[in-house]
């Protein structure tokens, strides 16, 4: 019996242009940034033995979730599903949040939740690249709200100033920047 077939909530990382297209159609929206997303993430004592590593003067072992673990990412949004899980207008992919409503009330009381729920998994945001209750916000590379979703204009700049490409190895070059 798989995980979600015993009811617990699947780890997979949502599809970003989901959580856009959601946030893009609020009135209000916030934009928050979990800070150093993966370091949150404590180790059992058993992982943490299998993610030891050897330098050439010491044996070190990781006591939280290091980047580039194979497993990271799925696990990373797991938790983050987990803690926000049921809260309704709030979407998370991977350490950005956003939370998006038609009313200042709605969207008030929603945040109340979100912080609520963040604090009680001791997780940290990092007010630095948080925004709060914009018309607008840039999030996962678009500008989204008050019912639009766009591109950023400083990535549709790049690529209309971007040079024709003339070989096969430019136009991939080209083809791997607008994807």
């Amino acid at each position: 019996m798989s995980g979600t077939q015993r009811g617990e909530q699947c780890a997979a990382t949502p599809r970003m242009e989901d959580c856009v297209d959601n946030v893009g159609n609020a009135n209000y929206v916030s934009k928050l940034d979990l800070l150093k997303g993966y370091w949150q993430v404590p180790l059992t004592k058993r992982t943490s033995e299998i993610s030891a590593f050897v330098t050439p003067d010491q044996f070190l072992q990781y006591n939280v979730m290091a980047f580039g673990l194979c497993n990271a990412p799925a696990t990373f949004q797991r938790l983050v599903n987990q803690v926000l899980s049921d809260i309704p207008n709030c979407c998370a992919y991977l350490d950005d949040l956003g939370v998006y409503t038609s009313t200042w009330d709605e969207h008030m009381k929603i945040l109340r939740q979100v912080f609520t729920r963040l604090a009680q998994a001791s997780l940290t945001l990092n007010l630095a690249k948080c925004e709060f209750g914009k018309a607008t916000v840039i999030y996962s590379g678009h500008q989204v709200g008050q019912g639009q979703v766009r591109p950023v204009d400083a990535k549709v700049e790049a690529i209309t100033r971007y040079p024709v490409p003339t070989t096969r190895r430019e136009l991939r070059r080209f083809l791997g920047m607008v994807g």
